[in-house]
């Protein structure tokens, strides 16, 4: 049993750090073009150095956990996996499969700004479903955004050691961070998204994705500041609306206390959008 690591960039401060903030806080929002750049460079990067043991086993690659709306993680894992396929395919060899491990997160605070021993506690806390039949014997390759304390990573080895698997592992991030301070990651997160018209003038790309990230964000915010928000989304990309009030009641926010009233808003929103809507229709 081999558990190794592989990361594009390392950095211990934001000062010595050798990507993109911007491009990365753009992912971390939605942000498909962001994504499919990692993902299709860290692919290529890992082929590079590791294109014997892509092309001498099957390979399950597997996103950073999630239940129904989409993470950062899993829009560059959707990109990672079709330039391996891609590479293995120019080398004769066999494509790569996908699962998903299902995650239910029991809080609502943003992890990006806690401290390593309250991360472990919240994700000790949750709990995670996957198929251990599909995965079994297989090289397993786990693709997150950026490892900051190692707590999700812990956490997957805990979760294949109570199954009794003994799997080879590989775990992938577009970067490492070496330094002291977790709450390092919440900086990178807002770096570029920190305001109405940021996040706005992000959805309005061509290429976006809804994340969780950008539903806990609107679910944050006071019931005003939320109903604005709605307005100009409805004015730049009604469909986005409508996922966004989708993917909340596909992860189950609308029963969680603390975004019932913002949820109420959004429910609102949504039906008297939905019917002017239908009527233009």
């Amino acid at each position: 049993m081999s558990r190794q690591e592989f990361a594009l960039y390392s950095f211990f401060s934001e000062a010595d750090m050798n990507f993109s903030k911007v491009q990365y806080s753009h992912l971390k929002y939605g942000c498909d073009h962001a994504a499919r750049n990692f993902g299709h460079q860290l692919a290529r990067e890992y082929f590079a150095v590791h294109s014997a043991k892509l092309l001498s086993n099957q390979c399950v690659v597997i996103p950073s956990p999630y239940n129904h709306v989409h993470n950062a993680a899993s829009t560059v894992t959707h990109h990672l996996v079709n330039m391996l396929n891609h590479l293995i395919a120019s080398s004769n060899g066999h494509n790569v499969e996908t699962t998903v491990i299902h995650r239910k997160v029991n809080y609502t605070m943003d992890y990006g700004f806690l401290q390593k021993e309250q991360r472990e506690q919240l994700i000790n806390n949750d709990e995670f479903y996957f198929n251990e039949e599909f995965i079994k014997d297989k090289f397993l390759i786990f693709v997150d955004d950026v490892k900051i304390t190692g707590a999700h990573e812990r956490r997957m080895c805990r979760l294949l050691d109570d199954s009794k698997l003994t799997n080879d592992c590989m775990f992938l991030y577009i970067a490492s961070y070496t330094g002291i301070d977790p709450t390092i990651e919440a900086h990178l997160n807002l770096n570029a998204v920190d305001t109405d018209d940021d996040f706005i003038k992000l959805i309005s790309a061509p290429t976006r994705n809804v994340v969780v990230r950008s539903i806990k964000w609107l679910l944050s915010k006071d019931i005003e500041r939320l109903r604005s928000l709605l307005a100009r989304i409805i004015r730049t990309d009604w469909s986005y609306l409508e996922e966004i009030y989708f993917g909340c009641l596909g992860e189950g926010y609308h029963t969680i206390p603390v975004y019932q009233p913002q949820f109420a808003v959004l429910k609102q929103t949504y039906e008297s959008a939905f019917h002017d809507q239908a009527n233009w229709n």
